[in-house]
């Protein structure tokens, strides 16, 4: 349980089986590769790293060929389903099927390749069909001028000019009278009137200013000649040709869809071909042979051996870990407490040297979150969708696992506070559903939202305390046992004094422990006020320290249990939201005739949403205690994740393969 041991190593081997290596490498995934350039050897011989970015430009080219490929069929491969919308799944295919795709890439090759083209195609063909209807558009309202277009423009001795008035004022015509100007009007409707305007050059100064008055804009027909309604049918025709081109596209597009499966294959494959090309990047090498350092699990080091014994020229030894140098960090808990190292992941992950928080943050993370939701079908509703997208989604599932644990447990807790539905069984007096619900109630939150309060704190208390003995116990590992006595343990004999002190006034058995308690609380705070400041000469200084520790510590625990005052809040706005649904209900069942179906809707939809809502809001808090109140009186992170060198999967997942 905790961090698995790391063992350094180093492999050499001739170039000629070096991409065998490489491969059996990626199959087997044991081993963390290191990035030698950050190595002290190669200061010494610097001769010894690539002075270039060592890659296969040709397969680049081909992945990048194939994502193109790839994103551009999958609009044709139909609707993808609900889950995979929002949560994009891998297909799972035998070893079979992926070695038969892999030996006939280059027909895929050509077909990705013609998708390209097709792409293409259909992206001109976009642009020519645009291109083609906006000049369509533009000539509509001119369709019933019976007159060639390439007669507009600038004469000898006159100009005619078509254009559009937009929203124009009532008197406008009888302006345009009092000028040497003749409009025909070819088209008007209720905001333009589109007209043509002829008049003589010695008018242009006078009649262009009336035109900007009265919102003339000249249209202009490009290199359109003949009449408006001729050329609407000649781009008509052509936006036909376009369209049915388009639909032979989207057939053919079709057609080829049907290969994603294997463009998906083989577009991992090659992403995984690159991958190895590129460890050459992170190795030595020399024209003959090239050494990869890294990091395996200390119990994987004989199977390590067995494959690297396969190759005539490979070369296996341990390495020792240059000073300072930190081993990859792999997490190893048992079953069960193994699904919470997601929760410690997304923080970081810890040093070395330092405790795995995961198994310790596990009971604290499924009652928070039980708490937060405090509703026991929301909790059934809840785990089951968990349990369905466990079986709907590859990969990895343990967060989903860790959702599904609150979920159960939120059955209980919801159960003893009286949540189903909100108050649905007592609102709605369901029978004997009422009556086991009331008998397996503790407590109603609503009511007694006091004792909700102290539980929340109470609670709080005990997460923030385990948090200072886990300080301490790391300390300890780490050899700084008084460091973890005067700045850890002593907070907690130091609270745990404070509340026996304060009870002993209140609870009559307490009361001989009130001398005790008050001993611990004074010893306490000396250790923490002369030890907690660190080593130091000057005895002012350590105890200025120390008292900075012991006012931040003091307020900084109280504002930590606080927050736990947030499990009550969140338990209460799920029994508000789902008591004002039932409300609803109960008020719309009563409309005749409609208001049963009414009524199912509203309640269905509504805890529906206040499910959704609620656990967002319960995940959330969750973390947040864990990460903000919990993990920073012991736990720092910042190691580096145990990373092997892998093949990576973006579309497949092969099944039984070594």
């Amino acid at each position: 349980m905790g961090i698995a041991r790391m063992q350094k190593v180093m492999i050499a081997v001739h170039q000629d089986e070096k991409a065998n290596l490489l491969e059996v490498l990626q199959d087997n995934a044991i081993l963390h590769i290191k990035d030698v350039r950050e190595s002290e050897l190669t200061k010494d011989y610097p001769e010894l790293l690539s002075q270039e970015e060592i890659t296969d430009k040709a397969i680049e080219n081909n992945i990048s060929l194939l994502g193109r490929t790839i994103d551009y069929l999958r609009k044709f491969n139909g609707g993808a389903g609900f889950i995979s919308a929002f949560l994009p799944q891998k297909t799972v295919i035998s070893e079979a099927i992926y070695t038969e795709v892999i030996s006939s890439r280059e027909p895929l090759l050509d077909i990705a390749s013609k998708v390209k083209e097709l792409e293409d195609e259909r992206t001109e063909l976009n642009r020519e069909y645009g291109a083609v209807s906006l000049q369509r558009e533009t000539l509509l309202p001119w369709q019933e001028w019976d007159a060639e277009l390439e007669a507009i423009g600038s004469l000898k001795s006159a100009i005619s000019s078509a254009g559009v008035l937009a929203n124009p004022s009532t008197n406008w015509k009888e302006r345009a009278g009092e000028l040497r100007l003749d409009i025909e009007i070819v088209r008007e409707d209720a905001r333009k009137s589109y007209i043509l305007v002829s008049y003589l050059k010695e008018d242009e100064k006078d009649i262009k200013k009336f035109l900007t008055e009265i919102g003339f804009e000249a249209v202009n027909f490009g290199d359109f000649k003949g009449k408006p309604k001729e050329i609407i049918q000649e781009l008509e025709k052509k936006l036909t040709e376009f369209e049915a081109r388009e639909v032979r596209i989207v057939r053919e597009s079709k057609v080829f869809a049907e290969k994603l499966n294997k463009l998906h294959i083989l577009f991992d494959y090659y992403s995984n071909l690159l991958s190895q090309k590129k460890v050459e990047n992170f190795a030595l090498s020399t024209e003959t042979t090239i050494c990869i350092e890294g990091w395996i699990k200390a119990k994987q080091y004989k199977a390590l051996e067995k494959l690297t014994e396969q190759f005539e020229t490979a070369s296996l030894s341990k390495a020792t870990p240059e000073p300072g140098e930190n081993p990859p960090v792999e997490l190893q808990n048992c079953k069960g407490a193994h699904i919470f190292e997601s929760i410690t992941e997304l923080y970081a992950s810890p040093h070395p040297k330092e405790l795995d928080p995961s198994p310790f943050l596990a009971p604290f993370f499924v009652l928070f979150f039980a708490l937060c939701l405090t509703d026991a079908l929301y909790g059934l509703i809840f785990a089951a969708m968990c349990l369905f997208l466990a079986r709907k989604i590859k990969g990895d599932k343990r967060l989903l696992w860790v959702l599904f644990a609150g979920g159960i447990a939120t059955i209980f807790a919801g159960a003893a506070t009286g949540g189903w539905c909100g108050d649905m069984a007592e609102r709605f007096n369901l029978g004997v559903f009422s009556t086991f619900a009331r008998k397996v109630q503790v407590f109603n939150p609503m009511e007694k939202p006091l004792a909700f309060f102290i539980l929340s704190l109470g609670i709080g208390f005990v997460h923030v305390a385990f948090g200072y003995f886990l300080g301490f116990i790391k300390a300890v590992r780490q050899g700084r046992v008084f460091e973890g006595i005067s700045n850890k343990l002593s907070w907690d004999f130091f609270w745990i004094a404070i509340l026996i002190f304060g009870f002993s006034f209140k609870v009559p058995r307490l009361q001989n422990f009130k001398l005790i308690s008050g001993i611990v609380i004074l010893a306490s705070t000396v250790l923490i006020l002369f030890g907690s400041g660190g080593p130091s000469r000057n005895w002012f200084f350590r105890v200025a320290k120390g008292g900075f520790n012991f006012y931040q510590g003091f307020m900084g625990t109280i504002s930590d249990i606080i927050s736990y005052s947030r499990l009550m809040a969140l338990g209460l706005v799920t029994a508000g939201i789902a008591m004002a649904v039932n409300i609803f209900v109960e008020l719309v069942g009563k409309i005749p005739v409609i208001g049963i179906v009414l009524g199912i809707l509203i309640f269905i939809g509504g805890h529906l949403f206040s499910v959704g809502i609620n656990v967002l809001g319960a995940y959330v808090h969750t973390l947040r205690l864990q990460y903000a109140e919990f993990f920073t009186k012991f736990f720092e992170g910042g190691g580096e994740k145990f990373e092997p060198f892998r093949k990576k999967a973006k579309y497949i997942l092969v099944e039984n393969k070594t």
